[in-house]
């Protein structure tokens, strides 16, 4: 990638197409480290219309040493320490909780200036994507992995438009997957890399959190549109000739002991057709795996519904009785929509 780049917005839309892979993912969420990070991820948000939020991160200062970091504290309560730090210079619990209780308190200033009432999201078992503006040593990005790992997110990816190698190889070791777009050799600093690296404002970083909820709380009040069985075979006829070659995810929600299809789950797989034969009354499921054609089949079907969704996104529901249900999670890719535009 060529440096420097415009702005933290073009950054956020060419991060959005190096991370494309996770665009259909229906349990993601993006987390911007603040200031600096909110537009970059906002961008990318958009694009996988995807709920956006914050991970704030406060350092713990060493007592007498305020500059070296003794741990960290993040959004949510979790907390990581550096325990060398802390058995080196023997730092005491009284004066940890001390220096916890004053970071914590302004941790909580910082997530009331910005999100106000709203509560923080729920990270457990999902596919979280942290996103900078660039790192130079990587502390906050660091330490806000090290805390949002307590939380048992399933995956976690770092998001950089710029590093220095060394530090995108020090924080592979903590993440499932780093994407940074550039690593300029030698590094000076993050700023030299945009034309434009003005300072983010805190009154710019809740102007975008305040659309990003918005729009999040009028796609959770629209309900899903049910289809009447008899539009079935046309539905997905349409359906097939408009997403063709978009990614699909295949997820079964029953108890396992009610699962038709256990075990089955799959990420990113290409469609190659979505049918439905009302004589078998049965769902036909075809997506590439592996360069080969591999058909699903889901049979006796109760509902078909269509969630509300974005333009690079869709999301159907076949509900398949007895409280279960499939859930298939289709994306755009970068290529079909550079093509239609």
């Amino acid at each position: 990638m060529e440096l420097p780049i415009k702005n933290r917005i073009a950054a956020g839309r060419m991060l959005a197409q190096a991370l494309d892979a996770y665009r259909s993912r229906n349990n993601l969420l993006i987390l911007a480290l603040p200031r600096g990070g909110v537009p970059v991820a906002n961008e990318i948000a958009l694009a996988f219309s995807a709920p956006l939020d914050l991970l704030l991160v406060r350092k713990l200062g060493a007592p007498r040493y305020p500059e070296l970091a003794m741990g960290a504290i993040a959004s949510g309560g979790a907390i990581v320490m550096n325990e060398d730090v802390v058995s080196v210079h023997q730092i005491s619990e009284e004066e940890i909780t001390c220096v916890r209780e004053r970071e914590g308190k302004e941790l909580r200033r910082r997530e009331q200036t910005y999100r106000g009432d709203k509560p923080a999201p729920e990270i457990s078992g999902r596919c979280v994507i942290v996103v900078d503006d660039g790192m130079a040593t990587g502390a906050t990005m660091k330490a806000g992995v090290a805390a949002l790992r307590q939380m048992q997110p399933e995956t976690i990816v770092a998001a950089i438009p710029v590093a220095p190698s060394e530090t995108v190889t020090e924080l592979q070791a903590m993440v499932d997957e780093v994407v940074c777009l550039a690593t300029p050799e030698p590094f000076y600093a993050i700023g030299g890399c945009y034309t434009d690296f003005g300072q983010t404002s805190d009154k710019e970083v809740i102007e975008i959190l305040k659309a990003a909820w918005a729009q999040e709380a009028n796609c959770s009040d629209e309900e899903p549109h049910i289809l009447e069985k008899t539009d079935w075979p046309e539905y997905c006829r349409q359906f097939s000739h408009e997403h063709h070659g978009w990614l699909v995810s295949f997820r079964e929600e029953a108890p396992a002991e009610m699962q038709r299809h256990r075990g089955m789950k799959f990420q990113n797989l290409p469609l190659q057709s979505l049918d439905y034969d009302a004589r078998d009354d049965v769902f036909q499921l075809s997506v590439l795996d592996t360069g080969k054609p591999h058909e699903i089949s889901i049979f006796c079907p109760k509902r078909l519904a269509e969630a509300p969704h974005g333009a690079s996104s869709a999301l159907l529901q076949i509900d398949t009785g007895e409280g279960g249900s499939i859930l298939l999670g289709f994306s755009e890719t970068y290529a079909i929509a550079k093509a239609r535009a």
